[in-house]
């Protein structure tokens, strides 16, 4: 699995990449797992929206992509 990011963006990029299986993060969105999601390339961006930091995180063809904040990044 890549994981795709800038480097303000490294903190949650590590915590999911630590994890080793990015389908934690798509369950916690209410997204279905999906098949050989590990071995995709990933991207992770952010943007602010009424001051708080969102996360974007999308598979590299758009397929499946969550959103959530760093709160549902945490273990």
């Amino acid at each position: 699995m890549n994981i795709i990011t800038t480097n303000e963006n490294k903190k949650i990029a590590d915590k999911i990449w630590d994890k080793n299986d990015i389908n934690w993060i798509l369950r916690k969105n209410g997204f279905k797992a999906v098949k050989d999601a590990k071995f995709a390339d990933w991207k992770l961006d952010s943007i602010k929206v009424n001051g708080v930091d969102l996360y974007v995180l999308v598979q590299e063809d758009m397929a499946t992509y969550a959103i959530f904040d760093e709160g549902m990044a945490k273990f």
